[in-house]
């Protein structure tokens, strides 16, 4: 008897607990999605993580996981001071562009920054280089086991004073989950927004 009371509490506190989740449906049907999807890939994959400033600046993060672990990180500003990369890449003319509605010269933004301007728009990481680039606006070395994590535990809690989102376009998983802030004008979400997923 004490046995089955000790279930009915265990299960009684887990259901409260995803009352606590906005979207919980809709989160236990993306999380199935992903449980498929890590197996049959054999958790190894790719993903793109984007985001952008009203600034006049946009970015994406390619990560690599392989066996479940973070093997590479490839960052790109799409969009730079209002300059979109084009299709080829950052090449010198837009480089050059940029530094002009920056008001400044190569020499000078590479003293200033310790980096060329290139360098800053379009890098990879790799092996024991992982994490090296500091201070940026790149996706964290994460993978989706800790997106499916964070949003469980932080972007999708019901709070007052925020708007809870939520959506599941990559084949049933993650496409966009987070809040803002009410009243917040300008870059309010936190949370993450996945363009893509593919198995490597």
């Amino acid at each position: 008897m004490k046995r089955f009371l000790s279930i009915i509490l265990l299960l009684t506190a887990m259901a409260c607990e995803k009352e606590n989740i906005a979207y919980n449906r809709d989160f236990d049907s993306s999380l199935n999605a992903w449980q498929t999807f890590k197996q049959t890939s054999g958790n190894s994959y790719r993903f793109t993580v984007t985001a952008g400033t009203w600034a006049g600046s946009s970015w994406k993060t390619n990560l690599i996981v392989t066996k479940g672990k973070v093997t590479e990180r490839h960052f790109t500003y799409t969009v730079f001071h209002d300059i979109r990369m084009p299709a080829n890449g950052w090449d010198e003319a837009e480089v050059n562009k940029i530094l002009a509605l920056m008001k400044t010269t190569a020499e000078e933004f590479k003293a200033r920054n310790g980096v060329s301007l290139a360098e800053v728009l379009s890098w990879s990481e790799t092996g024991s280089n992982l994490g090296a680039h500091k201070n940026t606006s790149a996706a964290d070395l994460i993978t989706l086991d800790d997106v499916y994590a964070k949003a469980e535990t932080q972007w999708l809690v019901k709070r007052k004073g925020v708007s809870v989102y939520f959506e599941a376009k990559n084949s049933g998983m993650i496409s966009s989950c987070g809040f803002v802030n009410d009243g917040c004008q300008d870059d309010c979400f936190v949370g993450i927004n996945i363009s893509e997923i593919k198995a490597l």
